[in-house]
């Protein structure tokens, strides 16, 4: 069967990060800590496929390593994968906003204003 997702075009996949033991204080927190490198060019490809309603799909991979003190560590790799569905059309601009109408021009006096023969 297909897979039902496919890497975007031009999506970078140098994105890399680690696992290490946490250091627990409480049966309440993980076991592992750690954390994924998103470069500024990755943010930007993911913003962009958010903003074309596609909703992409994280994979995680990881490799069991030890570091230079001897502890165990999961190196881990991450792929960015969309859903292999025909590329929704692009999305229809609004409308242009008429300009606001000028003011009025204020009312021409009228002569009748000096009918009370005040001057």
């Amino acid at each position: 069967m297909k897979e039902p997702y496919k890497k975007p075009k031009g999506y970078p996949a140098n994105t890399s990060g680690g696992l290490w033991t946490n250091k627990k204080t409480s049966h309440t927190q993980p076991d592992w800590k750690g954390a994924i490198e998103i470069t500024k060019h990755q943010m930007e490809q993911l913003i962009h496929l958010g903003k074309t309603g596609q909703e992409p799909k994280l994979q995680l991979a990881a490799w069991a390593r030890q570091d230079g003190s001897g502890l165990t560590y999961y190196s881990l790799s991450g792929d960015v994968y969309v859903k292999d569905a025909p590329q929704a059309a692009a999305p229809v601009p609004p409308a242009p906003v008429p300009p606001a109408p000028a003011p009025a021009a204020p009312p021409m006096p009228s002569f009748d204003d000096f009918s009370d023969g005040t001057f």
